[in-house]
């Protein structure tokens, strides 16, 4: 199994009480209900789908019950990655972001 961490760092546009963010008793379940507007996307020479994720909040270091953002763990089958570079994007409605790892000078 491979692990990939994203951090989420929320914008004003994306602050409590923006339509954009679910109710409080929504958040974190999951990262479909807590960045419903974010897709994640592995990719090598194929995609690569993760057998599982999780988010785990980040909250502002003066009020623990204000989120800030979140850490989303992705769990990739280890079978599926190879020693190349990796290309990690997120998109949301209104930006995308990649960034692409040399998976070969990581070891």
């Amino acid at each position: 199994m491979e692990q990939v961490r994203i951090q989420i760092r929320f914008t004003a546009t994306f602050a409590i009480g923006s339509p954009i963010l679910p109710p409080p008793a929504q958040r974190m379940n999951s990262v479909q209900n807590c960045l419903h507007d974010f897709d994640f996307r592995f990719s090598q020479a194929k995609d690569l789908p993760p057998i599982r994720s999780c988010a785990v909040p980040i909250y502002s270091s003066g009020d623990s019950s204000v989120p800030t953002g979140g850490d989303v763990w992705f769990t990739l089958r280890a079978s599926d990655v190879v020693s190349a570079p990796l290309r990690v994007t997120v998109s949301t409605p209104d930006q995308v972001v990649s960034a692409t790892f040399d998976l070969a000078a990581l070891r």
